[in-house]
């Protein structure tokens, strides 16, 4: 497979979030995600080589949203989530969604819900922090 070294310009992530997959891409300039596994110690007693084998995954992540008067839907929903006890939906892929397309997709907690604001009139953003619960998948998206 060659790796075309053309680079996509700006933010062209999908973000949907909540039981009603609400897209909040628009109010969004950055996400992140982090999949992880442990490795796990196996070496028997009297080894001089320490063994492993790939233990339990976890994934967490973030994603930084911007406040304005026009367009805060975004925002509450995800105070609203942080202030909930509930796993909620995300699914990340990029935008345009056709089955040649792929997404990652599972259930967040909300963990932190720092806001900033500048006081040289920069905007209010927040930077919402998860934790997934279950399986991070990642596949073609299917019409």
């Amino acid at each position: 497979m060659a790796i075309e070294d053309t680079a996509v310009q700006g933010f062209d992530y999908q973000i949907l979030f909540g039981s009603e997959d609400d897209d909040i891409s628009g109010q969004s300039n950055k996400v992140g995600l982090s999949p992880s596994k442990s490795a796990d110690d196996v070496t028997p007693f009297g080894v001089n080589w320490k063994a492993k084998m790939a233990g339990i995954r976890d994934w967490k992540g973030s994603l930084q949203v911007f406040y304005n008067e026009e367009a805060s839907e975004a925002f509450k929903l995800l105070w609203d989530a942080f202030n909930s006890n509930s796993s909620y939906s995300l699914k990340l892929s990029p935008k345009g969604g056709d089955a040649t397309e792929w997404q990652w997709s599972g259930n967040v907690i909300v963990t932190e819900c720092p806001h900033e604001a500048a006081p040289d009139g920069g905007p209010i953003a927040a930077s919402i922090s998860f934790e997934g619960t279950g399986t991070l998948a990642y596949a073609a998206i299917s019409e």
